[in-house]
């Protein structure tokens, strides 16, 4: 079998590694690495469905138009289908924050509901209510900021109900609906539509206690309030696996003060509150300064494998191989990132797992080359050293290709078969194999030849 004389060209491709090295640092420098939700800053929102057949996929089908790099996790401690989702900051102006994270809650509920149809029952439901209560609803959440006199107020809500009983019959969301009474305050107008007839299963303690103050259904003196019955219904719905699923026992279960009418809170809740089909659990943000902290714990577990693996690599073999070991490793992570940068593809969690795999996979073919180079020293130790290392890395050389080939081929399954997650996570391995099996062979070798001969002769070491 014809061998190839790696050590010697040794020169040839330490200039190309040197060229990929610094060309991926500057990359990173001048055109950094974009980062995920997980690294950024966002929004983390937990929500759970009343259907348990609800797949992952089904979710990240409805959040992939609002953000592409959302992350989906099902939460596989929870028996029902409950799902946490991470979306990245929108990139507004500033001062718009807020009301660009409204918009995109908005959207994503909109998602939600229209799993089990749950806008179109929306919108069915307001439809049977009396123009009183939609009117009063409306006037006293008063999101559209209306001024004038209370009479003022009224009238224009007024006009408003007219609008939307025209496009009742011919809308199938709330945003569409909106978007037809009031064009030019869209947003707005589906915020007062969906604060006016919310979902029971959303609501929170404080938000049922705050809305049944507003509306006093039970005629309790202004300095009253009502935990008492917002309790009683967070209560009853926790004890149903957190869903309401039939408004007329929860208002059966419900008690009231001595003295006071069930049957009006009763009236007020059938005719003001929906069930919905979903809860969303957990709406929280997180700055990019926690997220930060993620990173550098994450940059933190790349740094602590590399050292551990010089560690255990000393005292396995010696610190001459331990030491070309990291360089190869450090060589391969940087050029998988500057090609991570390149391609301006977004650092996440999975992304960290993969840079993790391939110090892994590139310490396991460099450990098989250095094995035969050091098993080559004790049986030919009158040989050079140089013709030693190019034999070991030729006896290894089809173990090597065949080994890397394998792998390449299944995560190239991945990349071209997965989501935009996975496919993340796959393009850092795919790099990571060719580099890293090219680092076995011109990298360390020539690096563990230039400490025997510069530093510490290998060929001595018993």
């Amino acid at each position: 079998m014809r061998k190839i004389d790696f050590i010697g060209n040794r020169k040839i491709f330490g200039m190309v590694s040197l060229i990929l090295f610094v060309g991926s640092i500057v990359l990173i420098q001048v055109k950094g690495v974009k980062k995920n939700v997980d690294f950024a800053g966002g929004t983390q929102v937990m929500v759970t469905f009343a259907d348990s057949s609800i797949k992952t996929k089904t979710i990240r089908d409805l959040v992939e138009p609002i953000d592409k790099k959302a992350t989906v996790y099902h939460n596989e401690d929870d028996t029902s289908a409950s799902f946490t989702i991470k979306i990245k900051s929108p990139e507004v102006e500033k001062g718009k924050e807020a009301e660009a994270s409204l918009e995109r809650l908005h959207k994503l509920e909109a998602g939600f509901a229209s799993i089990n149809n749950d806008e179109k029952k929306l919108l069915d439901f307001v439809n049977t209510l009396p123009e009183e209560k939609v009117v009063q609803s409306l006037v006293i959440g008063n999101i559209l900021g209306v001024t004038g006199t209370d009479t003022d107020i009224e009238s224009a809500y007024k006009d408003i109900y007219s609008k939307m009983k025209e496009q009742l019959a011919g809308s199938n969301t709330i945003g569409e609906l909106a978007g037809k009474v009031a064009p030019e305050n869209a947003a707005k107008m589906e915020q007062a539509l969906r604060l006016a007839f919310p979902s029971v299963n959303r609501v929170t303690r404080d938000l049922f206690n705050a809305t049944l103050i507003k509306f006093n259904p039970l005629n309790r003196d202004l300095s009253a309030d009502y935990l008492d019955i917002a309790d009683q219904i967070v209560a009853y719905r926790e004890g149903h696996d957190d869903f309401v699923t039939d408004m007329n026992d929860l208002t059966a279960s419900l008690k009231v003060q001595e003295g006071e009418d069930a049957e009006k809170l009763n009236d007020f809740l059938k005719g003001h509150f929906t069930l919905g089909s979903y809860n969303i659990t957990s709406n929280s943000t997180f700055s990019p300064s926690i997220a930060a902290e993620l990173l550098s714990k994450a940059w933190e577990a790349i740094l602590f494998a590399i050292i551990g693996i010089l560690i255990y690599i000393s005292m396995r073999f010696t610190m001459g191989y331990a030491v070309a070991s990291v360089v190869a490793l450090i060589h391969d992570v940087v050029i998988a990132l500057g090609a991570f940068s390149l391609v301006g593809a977004e650092l996440s969690n999975p992304v960290v797992a993969a840079f993790l795999t391939i110090v892994g996979y590139s310490l396991n073919d460099t450990i098989v080359v250095f094995d035969r180079i050091r098993e080559n020293i004790r049986n030919h130790r009158k040989a050079e050293l140089p013709v030693v290392m190019n034999n070991s890395i030729n006896q290894t050389l089809s173990r090597t290709l065949v080994t890397s080939l394998t792998t390449f081929m299944v995560v190239i399954v991945i990349y071209f078969g997965a989501n935009v997650t996975l496919k993340d996570f796959a393009f850092p391995l795919l790099i990571g194999i060719i580099v890293g099996t090219y680092s076995s062979i011109f990298v360390a070798s020539p690096v563990l030849l230039f400490w025997s001969k510069t530093i510490k002769p290998i060929n001595k070491e018993k």
